[in-house]
């Protein structure tokens, strides 16, 4: 998906939703910023938010290795989900 993001728009960030060494073992939220313009964020010095001050350090896939891009004549999430459903049925 961020391959695919960074051919559309100039600036693409990826931030998970807790620190990346929280947790390495299970799942974890990615939350993706795209735009043309520079992905910046402002937070009010006076924020109690401790997410707020923290989440730009938990910045992931700053580097993303060249491959395929999703499409919608090639998306394998769509695949992945049309097999899981025949399984599903048949079962």
């Amino acid at each position: 998906m961020a391959r695919t993001l960074r051919s559309v728009f100039k600036s693409v960030r990826i931030f998970r939703d807790s620190p990346p060494g929280e947790n390495p073992n299970e799942a974890s939220n990615l939350i993706f910023f795209a735009s043309d313009a520079p992905v910046t964020f402002s937070i009010p010095a006076q924020s109690r938010e401790k997410v707020l001050h923290s989440f730009q350090d938990w910045e992931v896939l700053k580097d993303v290795p060249e491959g395929q891009l999703i499409t919608d004549s090639r998306n394998p999430l769509a695949v992945s989900s049309s097999l899981s459903q025949r399984n599903t049925s048949m079962g």
